[in-house]
């Protein structure tokens, strides 16, 4: 099976993104599903995303020219056009990780959301984005952060399986929703 690594080209690709994206939020799939397949938290908007790509373009995975996987990239910059996720950028302010608040300049951005296709899961797509992604970002970013829900244990441990490491874990007020905060470093 020929599987397409590559960054978001056009448009249609980023409404596929959201048409995959839609499939998989928590409140689209049931508690058993979101318990054993994962699950998706934010909804993203098709403006925003595609002046997220045009910035810097997210890793799609593509059979047969469709979108069945993606992780999407954002700037800091983005933080204000998708409310949902501000508190994460107030946390990463507030702590001392890695080179941020140390006085260092570090390149980073955040790891907007990762999903693959239900009838892909498994064949290592998840682990072929965040290669691709590494290729195409390591010699121009030194991280990327990203949060996972506590009870999303299988993404939790793909992600520790290709190599994030946990730095923060918090709960959020208004949910009771506990994050973990994670990171992978691209230069070692």
């Amino acid at each position: 099976m020929a599987i397409d690594y590559r960054t978001v080209t056009s448009l249609e690709e980023v409404a596929q993104i959201l048409d995959l994206q839609a499939h998989n939020l928590s409140t689209a799939i049931t508690p058993e599903t979101a318990l054993t397949q994962g699950f998706l938290t934010v909804r993203h908007d098709l403006d925003i995303l595609w002046r997220m790509n045009q910035v810097e373009p997210s890793i799609i995975a593509k059979f047969e020219n469709k979108v069945i996987g993606y992780a999407l990239v954002m700037l800091p910059g983005f933080a204000h056009d998708i409310p949902v996720l501000q508190p994460m950028f107030d946390l990463i302010d507030q702590l001392a990780i890695a080179d941020i608040n140390q006085g260092k300049h570090a390149n980073w951005f955040v790891m907007g959301q990762v999903c693959v296709d239900e009838k892909f899961r498994g064949m290592g797509v998840f682990d072929g984005l965040y290669q691709k992604m590494t290729e195409v970002y390591r010699n121009k970013f030194d991280f990327a952060i990203t949060e996972v829900a506590a009870r999303n244990t299988r993404s939790l441990r793909a992600h520790q399986r290709v190599g994030f490491k946990d730095i923060h874990q918090y709960s959020e007020t208004i949910t009771g929703e506990t994050w973990h905060l994670i990171m992978l470093h691209f230069k070692h």
